[in-house]
């Protein structure tokens, strides 16, 4: 099978606003952000100050604050909610709407691609680097506690779509 270029075209565009929607910690820094999550979880370090809700107050200051740990930290997000649920709690953290549509379509289409348009177009679900670190050394590195950090940091940030 093989994409129209109509499809192609589509295809780059989904790719190209989808990575601009999403918030990508830099590699090689999972573990240090996951390591500030369980801080700000297990209050050894002090959470960014928080209005009703758990709205931050500053997304400015936070953006700031998260700074060494990002490519990008996108520039439409302007409300940031922290929430952290009791032990007779669970919460369900659907995806964005528009981000999770476009990754729907993005895939429907890579799965249509000829391989040539997979290799030229380059792009595949993202997964962070150190779950195929973790595979390929047969589950030895990262560490436990160093995959937990990375892995923490990759689910508190990562969209799932």
């Amino acid at each position: 099978m093989a994409l129209s270029k109509k499809e192609l075209e589509e295809l780059k565009e989904a790719i190209a606003e989808a990575t601009d929607l999403r918030v990508k910690p830099k590699d090689g820094k999972y573990g240090d952000l996951g390591r500030k999550v369980i801080e700000w979880a297990t209050k050894q370090n002090k959470q960014p100050k928080l209005g009703p809700g758990g709205v931050v107050v500053d997304v400015d200051k936070l953006r700031k604050e998260l700074e060494p740990y990002f490519d990008n930290l996108p520039t439409h997000i302007k409300r940031v909610i922290f929430v952290q649920p009791g032990p007779d709690e669970y919460y369900i953290r659907l995806p964005a709407e528009r981000l999770v549509g476009l990754s729907r379509r993005i895939f429907d289409l890579l799965d249509k691609a000829s391989k040539k348009q997979r290799e030229e177009i380059h792009y595949y679900y993202p997964i962070p680097g150190f779950y195929k670190e973790r595979y390929e050394s047969g589950g030895t590195k990262p560490s436990d506690g160093e995959l937990l950090d990375a892995r923490v940091g990759d689910y508190t940030f990562a969209h799932c779509a």
